[in-house]
C-alpha cells in the first residue's frame, strides 16, 4: 500500500489534474490512499473572508467567498464532461456558498470569530477540492471510494492546531478506512480536517495535509508515503532563489526535522513523527516531473550536502541555517571570499558540529546573503 498526497501547488490547473491521473494510472493494482489539499489559495482566502466578517465588512467577506466558489465552478466546468455530474457538482458548490454566507453573516453581526467557527469555515476548502477531484477521477475511469477524513481522524479540541489521538483514530481506521479498501483499490480523502472526540470539526494546523498523510500511513502500515508538489524534492537551497541549487537525494528523519524547524517550507516537523515511528519512507516528488529528482527521507540514511533554510525568529531578527555540514568547514569556506561587503550588515554566527546559523535583521538583504553563502559553501566547496 502507498499513501499519496496531492497539494494545492499541483491541483491549480488542468495540467496538474492530468498529471495526477497519469501518476495514479502508473500505480495500477496497488492499493492507494489519496489525500487531497485545498485548491490554490482557498484556505488563505477563506480565512481572509472570515476575518473581514469579524471586522464588520460583511459585503467584502461575501465577495471573497463568492470568488472562491466561482473558481471552483471554473474547475468543475473545465474538468468535467458529463453534463449531469457537472450540474450536480455545481449545485453542491452553491449549497456550500449558502452555508458559508450564513456563517459569515453571523460573524459580521456579532463581530466575533471563534476558533471553532474558523475551523468550520476553513474545512470547506478541502471539502470543495475533494468533491471536484472525486468526480474528475471517476470520469477518468477510476473505481474509487470516498471517505471523509473527519470520520477517521480524532483530535483534541484545540481548534486551529489540533493534535491527533492515534489510539482513537486507529479504531476509525479499522472501522471505516480499511473496509473502504475492500470496495476499491483507491480510497480518496482530504487532508487538514478532523473531528474532536466530542464531534466538532477541527483543523490540525498549517500544511497539516502532510500530517494527515503520514498519520494514516502509519496506521495503515503503508510501504511508502509520497508528497506530490511542484518541485523535484528538496534542494540545498530554494531553487527558485538559487538556480544552481543541488538536489538532495536522501535525508534521515532527524535531518528532516531540523530542516523543518529551521524554516524549510516543504517539511513541517509534526509530519515526521508518524513516518519515523512506523519506519515508513517519506518521499517528496514533483507531479510535473515524476521521473525527475526526488528526496527520500528514511532511517539509516544521511545527507552530507549542506541545506540552507531561512526563517524569521521575530519581527526584527531572521536566521539563515546551514545544516548537514560541519560549521567549521562552513567558516573555512567563507574565508576564501571577500566578506568586506557585509561589514555594514550586523549579524552574528552560531556554530555547532553539524550546523552554522547566521542571525541578521529581518528584511536586510537576506536573499543576497543566502546566495553568497550558497556559492561559498556548495558551489566552491564540493567536498562538504
Amino acid at each position: 500500500m502507498k499513501v499519496m498526497k496531492f497539494g494545492g501547488a499541483v491541483l491549480k490547473s488542468r495540467e496538474g489534474f492530468t498529471q495526477m491521473v497519469n501518476i495514479l494510472r502508473s500505480q495500477s493494482g496497488i492499493p492507494l490512499l489519496v489525500i487531497i489539499s485545498a485548491l490554490g489559495s482557498s484556505t488563505r482566502d477563506l480565512e481572509r473572508s472570515a476575518r473581514s466578517a469579524e471586522n464588520g465588512e460583511q459585503e467584502l467577506a461575501f465577495s471573497i467567498c463568492r470568488q472562491i466558489v466561482r473558481e471552483h465552478h471554473h474547475f468543475a466546468d473545465e474538468l468535467l464532461a458529463n453534463k449531469e455530474t457537472k450540474e450536480a457538482l455545481n449545485f453542491f458548490l452553491d449549497e456550500c456558498e449558502t452555508r458559508l454566507h450564513q456563517l459569515l453573516r453571523g460573524i459580521a453581526i456579532t463581530h466575533e470569530l471563534t476558533p471553532r467557527t474558523l475551523d468550520i469555515i476553513l474545512s470547506f476548502g478541502e471539502m470543495l477540492a475533494l468533491h471536484i477531484v472525486r468526480h474528475f477521477l471517476e470520469e477518468s475511469g477510476f473505481d474509487l471510494t470516498f471517505v471523509d477524513s473527519s470520520n477517521i481522524i480524532v483530535t483534541d479540541a484545540v481548534h486551529g492546531a489540533a493534535t491527533p489521538d492515534s489510539s482513537l483514530t486507529v479504531l476509525n481506521v479499522e472501522r471505516v478506512l480499511l473496509p473502504a479498501f475492500g470496495r476499491s483499490s483507491i480510497v480518496l480523502t482530504q487532508g487538514f480536517v478532523a473531528k474532536s472526540s466530542t464531534g466538532e470539526i477541527t483543523t490540525m494546523g498549517k500544511e497539516s495535509s502532510n500530517l494527515t498523510a503520514t498519520l494514516l500511513g502509519e496506521l495503515l502500515s503503508a510501504d511508502e508515503i509520497i508528497i506530490w508538489s511542484d518541485v523535484e524534492g528538496i534542494y540545498t537551497a530554494d531553487p527558485k532563489l538559487i538556480p544552481n541549487a543541488q538536489p538532495i537525494p536522501q535525508m534521515n528523519y532527524e535531518q528532516a526535522r531540523r530542516a523543518a524547524v529551521c524554516g524549510l517550507k516543504l517539511i513541517y516537523s509534526t509530519m515526521i513523527d508518524p513516518s519515523e515511528r512506523a519506519n515508513i519512507p517519506l518521499v517528496f516528488r514533483s507531479a510535473f516531473a515524476p521521473g525527475g529528482n526526488f528526496t527520500r527521507i528514511a532511517a539509516n540514511t544521511d545527507s552530507w550536502l549542506p541545506l540552507f533554510a531561512t526563517h524569521e525568529i521575530s519581527a526584527t531578527v531572521s536566521e539563515i541555517s546551514v545544516l548537514n555540514g560541519s560549521g567549521w568547514i562552513v567558516l573555512d569556506a567563507l574565508r576564501h571570499f571577500d566578506v568586506g561587503r557585509w561589514k555594514d550588515l550586523p549579524f552574528s554566527i552560531s556554530i555547532t558540529p553539524e550546523e552554522c546559523r547566521f542571525s541578521l535583521p529581518t528584511g536586510t538583504r537576506t536573499d543576497e546573503v543566502v546566495k553568497f553563502l550558497h556559492e561559498a559553501v556548495v558551489v566552491q566547496r564540493h567536498e562538504i
